[in-house]
C-alpha cells in the first residue's frame, strides 16, 4: 500500500507542476496587457490582481479552521507562508534571474508594506485578536488598495484613451489561469503531505509543506515573469500575497472567530520573525535598488535560519508549558 500511495503521489506532484508552469505562462502575457492597457506598473497589476487572488489557499485554510474552531492553525499556515514568501520564494526569483532592477516608485510601494506587516505583529500583543481587531486589519486592507489605485488613478485615464483590449475576455482568462493555479497548488501540497506520511517526516516538517505549498502559485507565476523579463511583476505577484494574507486573511479569521492563542510567546515570535523578514527584503530592496543571484543565496539562508529559530522557540515553549 505505501507503494502504491508513493508512486500516486508522485505522479500527482508531477502533473501539479506541469499545470502550474501552463497556468503561469497565460497568466503571465494576460497582467502585462492589462498593465499596459491600464497604464500601471507590472509591479501593481500584479499586486492587485495575481497577488489578491492567489491568497485563496491560506484563506481557505483560515476559514475552515475558524469556523471550525481552531483559527490559531489558519493564522499559523499564513504567517508561516508568508515567512516563505519573503525569504524562500523571493530568494528563488532572485537566482532564477540574472538580476532584476527595481524602479523607484516599486521601492516605494515595498517601503510601505512594512507597516502593512507590522499592524497584524502589533494586534497580537495583546495575546488575542478580536472581531475589533479582524476589522481593523480589513479596513486598512481597503485603504491600503485605494491608495495604491489612486497613485495610479492618472496612468489609467491616460492609457485607456489609447490602447483598447477586451478587457473582459483578457480578465476572465487571468481568473481561469489563477484558478487553475490554485487547484494544482492544492494537489501538490496534499501529494506531498501524504507522501511525508510515507516516509514518516515529524509533524513539524508536515506543517512547512502546508506552509510552503500555499505558496506555490504564486512561485509558478513569478518564475514564468523573470523567465519573460518581468521581474517586477513577480515580486508584484508575490508581496500581493503577503500584504492580502497580512490584512484580509487575518482579519477574517479574527471576524469569524476571535482568536486567543493557547502559547501567545510561541504565535508572537513566529510574527517576529516575519517582520523581520519583511524589514530584511525591504532594506535589500533600498540599499542596491535590484535583486541579483548572491541575493537569492541570502534570502534562501535566512529562510533556513528563521526555521530553525521557529523550531527551538516551539521546543523552548512547548516544554515550558
Amino acid at each position: 500500500m505505501p507503494l502504491e500511495t508513493l508512486i500516486f503521489s508522485l505522479g500527482t506532484i508531477l502533473i501539479g507542476f506541469i499545470v502550474l508552469t501552463q497556468s503561469a505562462s497565460v497568466a503571465i502575457k494576460r497582467i502585462v496587457r492589462l498593465a499596459h492597457h491600464f497604464g500601471v506598473s507590472e509591479f501593481v497589476i500584479s499586486f492587485l490582481l495575481v497577488g489578491v487572488v492567489v491568497v485563496f489557499p491560506e484563506l481557505v485554510i483560515g476559514i475552515i479552521s475558524a469556523i471550525e474552531g481552531s483559527p490559531s492553525f489558519g493564522l499559523g499556515v499564513v504567517i508561516g507562508s508568508n515567512i516563505a514568501d519573503l525569504t524562500l520564494i523571493m530568494g528563488i526569483i532572485a537566482l532564477s534571474a540574472h538580476s532584476i532592477r527595481l524602479h523607484e516608485a516599486t521601492v516605494k510601494e515595498v517601503k510601505l508594506l512594512v507597516l502593512v506587516v507590522a499592524l497584524p505583529v502589533l494586534l497580537i500583543f495583546d495575546g488575542e485578536l478580536s472581531r475589533i481587531d479582524g476589522a481593523i486589519l480589513i479596513a486598512a486592507f481597503i485603504a491600503y488598495v485605494l491608495f495604491l489605485l489612486k497613485g495610479n488613478k492618472q496612468g489609467i485615464n491616460h492609457a485607456m484613451q489609447k490602447n483598447h483590449v477586451n478587457i473582459t475576455k483578457e480578465i476572465f482568462v487571468l481568473l481561469l489561469a489563477l484558478g487553475m493555479l490554485l487547484v494544482a497548488g492544492h494537489l501538490i501540497t496534499e501529494a506531498s503531505i501524504q507522501l511525508s506520511k510515507v516516509i514518516l517526516l515529524p509533524l513539524f516538517f508536515i506543517g512547512i509543506l502546508v506552509a510552503v505549498g500555499t505558496c506555490l502559485p504564486e512561485l509558478a507565476v513569478a518564475l514564468k515573469a523573470t523567465q519573460k523579463k518581468h521581474g517586477e511583476l513577480g515580486f508584484g505577484d508575490v508581496l500581493g500575497n503577503v500584504f492580502a494574507d497580512c490584512m484580509a486573511t487575518i482579519g477574517i479569521i479574527a471576524l469569524i472567530n476571535p482568536i486567543k492563542f493557547q502559547y501567545p510567546t510561541l504565535t508572537l515570535i513566529s510574527a517576529l520573525l516575519m517582520l523581520f523578514a519583511m524589514i530584511f527584503l525591504v532594506a535589500l530592496f533600498q540599499i542596491k535598488k535590484r535583486i541579483t543571484k548572491s541575493d537569492g543565496v541570502l534570502l534562501i539562508g535566512l529562510y533556513v535560519i528563521l526555521l530553525i529559530l521557529q523550531f527551538y522557540a516551539e521546543i523552548k515553549v512547548l516544554n515550558l508549558g
